[in-house]
């Protein structure tokens, strides 16, 4: 629930990364993580980060939140093929192995809701990630930390899994969690800031 008065900006995620990044822009807002569960009725990619972005933004609305609702949702995509976060250190040493010496998509889907002029915007913003070639030693080395336990592809670039990573085209950011220039220039045009 939000705080009584309500928060000017809420950030709709229980994300540390989120929350982290966020803080690029601002520093005054309120977390209030979206209780749903997460699906979509598409099967395009870009609609279904943007989908479940929406539906998070809405949900922490329905609770009682008021002010300008900020929602993100990051996937991997391995051509087409979506790669959640892994159930258990054998997914994620699957899917590892599959994203190994390739390139794949991050794609964050955003939605901001301003509750008071009932105006909502939403946006994809795509970046492609190139891994180097992992070796099982180093995979399994990996996964001892436990670090791809909540990740979306069992792996996080700003932790353990950066050095996996090539190069990325595109935002950095986005593939953190939060394209956080895109959320400022979408932040702006609800009049926030």
């Amino acid at each position: 629930m939000c705080s009584t008065p309500p928060a000017k900006l809420v950030l709709a995620s229980g994300s540390p990364r989120r929350r982290e990044l966020l803080t690029l822009i601002t520093t005054d807002f309120e977390v209030v993580p979206a209780a749903i569960e997460e699906r979509s009725s598409s099967t395009q990619p870009e609609r279904i980060v943007v989908e479940i972005a929406r539906q998070k933004a809405e949900a922490v609305e329905r609770s009682g939140c008021r002010g300008i609702i900020l929602a993100a949702d990051t996937a991997v995509f391995l051509e087409h093929t979506m790669l959640g976060k892994p159930r258990d250190r054998d997914e994620a040493y699957r899917m590892l192995t599959r994203l190994s010496g390739r390139a794949h998509t991050v794609l964050t889907g955003l939605c901001v809701v301003h509750t008071h002029t009932r105006k909502t915007l939403s946006e994809c913003v795509s970046a492609r990630v190139f891994f180097k070639t992992l070796e099982h030693d180093v995979i399994e080395r990996y996964l001892r930390t436990e670090s791809f336990l909540d990740k979306a592809g069992a792996y996080a670039v700003q932790q353990q899994g950066g050095p996996f990573v090539d190069h990325v085209e595109g935002d950095i950011h986005n593939v953190m969690g939060l394209p956080v220039a895109r959320v400022a220039r979408l932040l702006k045009r609800l009049g926030y800031g």
